[in-house]
This record gives C-alpha cells, sequence and structure tokens, in this order.
C-alpha cells in the first residue's frame, strides 16, 4: 500500500477524531429522550429501532443513525453522515433495492443480488443509471453469517469473525491489502442487538463493515486498535466489560450502554430509541436533530470512525 496515502489518511483520521461531528446534547435533553424511550418499551408489543446515538467522550462527539417504518418495515435509514437510504422490498420482503440520496439528489441505487435467499452480492449503479459505481461481493459461511465484503471501486475487504451463538467477535478493516482498522468485541449480559428490530433490514449495507450490529447481542466491551502505514497497531481505546452500564428497555433491549475505557477513564456511550412498543405507538426523537456531514470520501479518502459500526461511508464514488 502506497505509503503517502497512509500517511495522508491517518492524518485525516486523527483530524476527524478531533474535530469530530455534532458536540453531544445537554444531559437533561438525553434523560428526557431516556425517560421517553423507557416508557415506550415498558409495554408489550414489537418494538423496533428508530435512533442509534454513538457518543465518544474521548473526543467528545456524537454519531446519530435514524430510522423510519412504513407498513412495519424499514422504510428510510438515514446514516450518521447524511445520507438517506430509502429501501424497497421484494416477495417476502427481503430487500430489493435501497436508493441513496444526498438531499434531494439520487446518487445511488443499489440492487441486492441473492444466493440461497441470502444477498451475496450488491450492485451501487450511479443515480437512476445502468452506469456501475461498485460491486460488493459478500462472502457467508456455512451458517449465513457474513465473513468477508469486499468492494472493487474502494479497493477495501472487511474480515469477520463470529462466536458460536453468532455474534460478532471481531472485524479486521483493510484497504489496498493494508490492515488499517480491527475491533474486538465480548459479550457477557445479554442484551438483544436493537438493529434485529429494524424489521427488513438484513445487514448494514451502509457500511463496510456491515456483518456488524444484526448480530443476536450488543456488545458488553468493544477493542479498537488502529494500524500505522508499518503495521504497529495502537490502542485507540479498551472498554471494560465489568463496568458497562446497562439502562435496560422492554424485551432485552438496551435504552443505554455506558462504556468504562480502561485507557484513560473516559467513556463510550450508545443511547438508542424506539418505536411500537405498544402497537401503534411511534417513538419521537425530535429533539436529537439530524445534521448532515460533508465526509464525501473523494475529499477524506477512507475515514474511519472508531465506533466499530461505522467504518467508512459508502454511496458516493470515490475514484480519483
Amino acid at each position: 500500500m502506497n505509503k503517502t496515502f497512509q500517511t495522508t489518511w491517518a492524518l485525516t483520521l486523527i483530524l476527524f477524531f478531533t474535530l469530530g461531528c455534532q458536540k453531544h446534547s445537554s444531559q437533561g435533553d438525553e434523560q428526557s429522550i431516556l425517560n421517553e424511550s423507557l416508557q415506550k418499551t415498558n409495554n408489550s408489543g414489537g418494538c423496533r429501532i428508530t435512533m442509534y446515538d454513538y457518543y465518544n467522550s474521548i473526543d467528545d462527539y456524537h454519531n446519530f443513525d435514524y430510522l423510519t417504518y412504513k407498513n412495519g418495515l424499514v422504510d428510510e435509514w438515514i446514516a450518521f453522515y447524511g445520507t438517506v437510504y430509502k429501501m424497497e422490498y421484494g416477495a417476502g420482503n427481503k430487500m430489493k433495492t435501497a436508493r441513496a440520496y444526498d438531499g434531494s439528489t439520487l446518487t445511488n441505487t443499489i440492487q441486492f443480488v441473492y444466493q440461497n435467499n441470502k444477498i451475496v452480492k450488491e450492485l451501487w449503479y450511479v443515480g437512476a443509471s445502468m452506469v456501475l459505481d461498485d460491486e460488493v461481493t459478500i462472502t457467508r459461511n456455512a451458517k449465513g453469517e457474513i465473513i468477508k465484503t469486499e468492494s472493487q471501486a474502494l479497493n477495501y475487504v472487511v474480515l469477520h469473525t463470529y462466536s458460536s451463538k453468532g455474534n460478532v467477535t471481531s472485524w479486521s478493516y483493510y484497504v489496498g491489502g493494508g490492515l488499517l482498522q480491527k475491533a474486538e468485541y465480548t459479550y457477557n449480559d445479554n442484551y438483544k442487538s436493537p438493529f434485529r428490530s429494524a424489521t427488513g433490514i438484513e445487514y448494514a449495507f451502509p457500511y463496510a463493515n456491515s456483518g456488524f450490529a444484526f448480530m443476536p447481542d450488543w456488545y458488553s466491551s468493544e477493542k479498537i486498535t488502529i494500524y500505522d502505514q508499518n503495521g504497529v497497531g495502537s490502542v485507540y481505546y479498551d472498554l471494560d466489560p465489568s463496568k458497562t452500564i446497562w439502562t435496560p428497555g422492554r424485551q432485552k433491549y438496551p435504552l443505554q450502554a455506558n462504556y468504562y475505557n480502561q485507557m484513560n477513564t473516559l467513556t463510550i456511550k450508545n443511547t438508542f430509541s424506539y418505536e411500537n412498543c405498544v402497537p401503534g405507538d411511534h417513538a419521537k426523537t425530535a429533539p436529537l436533530q439530524r445534521q448532515r456531514l460533508d465526509l464525501d470520501p473523494r475529499k477524506s479518502k477512507h475515514l474511519l470512525n472508531a465506533n466499530a459500526f461505522r467504518t467508512r461511508q459508502k454511496g458516493k464514488n470515490s475514484k480519483q
């Protein structure tokens, strides 16, 4: 891998961590959101995730993902980097097409290709045309779990490993053959992964590490290691599972997970909102304002967020 490129990428990554994104909301706003979600999850019904807030107190920034629903299926997925994915389903409510919008502009149409009733390929077309922008190949093991994703246009490979229960124990992100980031996980508390409630969505296709988040459980700890151009790893954070504090919701879904960082005592915080925990009820996430971020990979190369779910943006052609 070109060392100049890797050095530039590493500097970009540091700037991204430092400058961050949206600053955190006030504690009062956060508590209000938790109280609202707790009220809605303390009832019977089928909860569906509507918001995921990843807060990094090390660099003091939030990333928000939002999901909306129509006829009980995910209608839109608004990724933290601003792209809106509009979903279309086929027979059996299986993912058929996703349309990626930057504001009102259709940037990509993604077609999902199936084999043995599982998605094995994503075809990313430019706008509404038949011009192929990217082809992402998905390799699965005998259980159907995603063990490898590979992008032709963006030249990345992500490898996933799993526990016997089907939880992601690690993923490793490579660009041009060089390892850039690795994440490792433990699962001790048996809280269900909120993203399994995102009905209609099989896996996290808006992100390169797409096997993550849709496993059975949400993680108790996470260790992130970042690698330099010489392949030397540096631990960004290492969370202690024995110190994780959970705010439980209904049906074993978490409302919040507060993680203790072994390296510097600061925390990583995951917060979730849901709808439909009472039949017909729709949770509101209006207090958390959506923010569109300019993360065009043509400008910033391969941006990595330390949170596992956010390995890199897809949806815009990054060819130079």
